[in-house]
């Protein structure tokens, strides 16, 4: 039928009198005469005013997977507009664009509000942290959205970024809970591994299942980096999987490779963390006594020593508490 096609092969359709996009999915029988409004002013050939007909789309509309994208967004205005223009040129489109903004100083809400009236904004006020920022992220997404879509504010990718991931999930067993995807870096063109199921994942692009969404949640503890390893031994051993799909790609505009005193220190402090609080005794001391030189040895390369003993430091002070959590 030419107004299937339309309607739900596209995903949306354009209001000519308003100019926006609307989703059909947020349509109720109640409000069939602004769709038919839409339809009209599209110039659809189709008799919409048959009830059995309505009802038939509507039934076909609720069937439809729903995907939702959520991104956190600090101090990154141009970067976030670009990902926000791959998003809009979905071919499967999101029901739902969320954005929590972590305290930005760059105009950032102001460009979100002008520019993407469709996004759900959250304003969280300051900056709480790559980790709580998401887990405020994670729990505001609708229980009607099948799958979430978690996308780095620098990330760009093609059109149909979304139709392959929830076509991947729909072949998957409801054990497989995320799908990550491959990133290329301005340093590196890919992640290097095969397509298969995996013990950790790249935290710039990844989705889950939100009927699961009660198993995801950052370690607040880890205010950035090292929070997807921390995540993924715990879904892992609740018996879990987690798939990695190069053939969703996102382009990382972040070098994640050059190390800084910002992620020197993180880094090496929510490593320690990562060992003493997921691993077996032995199997954490093991780990220490190994990733202690190499992280030292990078750190003095990159002259970032000072922030590397300040992890060090950190992890230490706070391990006792991190291992109870």
């Amino acid at each position: 039928m030419v107004f299937d096609s339309v309607l739900l092969t596209r995903g949306t359709i354009i209001c000519e009198s308003c100019r926006r996009v609307v989703y059909p999915v947020h349509y109720k029988p109640s409000h069939v005469y602004d769709l038919r409004d839409i339809l009209l002013r599209l110039k659809v050939q189709e008799d919409v005013t048959q009830d059995l007909t309505l009802s038939l789309l509507f039934n076909r509309m609720k069937d439809q997977p729903k995907a939702a994208t959520i991104t956190l967004a600090w101090n990154a205005r141009d970067d976030l507009r670009e990902t926000l223009k791959c998003i809009k040129k979905q071919t499967m489109k999101p029901t739902l664009v969320i954005v929590a903004d972590n305290g930005s100083a760059d105009g950032t809400e102001k460009m979100i509000k002008d520019e993407f009236p469709f996004v759900k904004l959250i304003s969280i006020g300051r900056n709480v942290g790559y980790a709580a920022g998401y887990n405020r992220l994670f729990s505001s997404v609708s229980k009607q959205v099948d799958y979430v879509i978690v996308l780095d504010q620098d990330v760009v990718f093609d059109t149909k970024y979304v139709e392959r991931i929830v076509k991947r999930f729909e072949k998957e067993p409801e054990s497989t809970i995320i799908i990550a995807g491959d990133v290329e870096e301005p340093v590196t063109k890919s992640l290097g591994i095969k397509a298969g199921y995996v013990n950790d994942f790249h935290g710039s692009c990844f989705s889950y299942r939100n009927k699961l969404s009660r198993h995801i949640n950052f370690c607040e503890e880890y205010f950035a980096y090292n929070n997807e390893s921390e995540l993924s031994v715990r879904l892992i051993n609740k018996g879990f999987r987690i798939l990695f799909y190069p053939k969703c790609k996102v382009y990382h505009k972040k070098n994640t490779l050059k190390l800084t005193n910002f992620n020197t220190f993180y880094v090496t402090g929510n490593r320690l963390w990562h060992f003493w609080k997921n691993y077996r005794a032995y199997d954490a001391f093991m780990a220490t006594a190994i990733s202690l030189p190499f992280m030292y040895s990078t750190a003095s390369r990159n002259r970032t020593l000072p922030s590397f003993f300040m992890g060090v430091f950190h992890a230490l002070l706070g391990l006792p508490h991190c291992m109870r959590t």
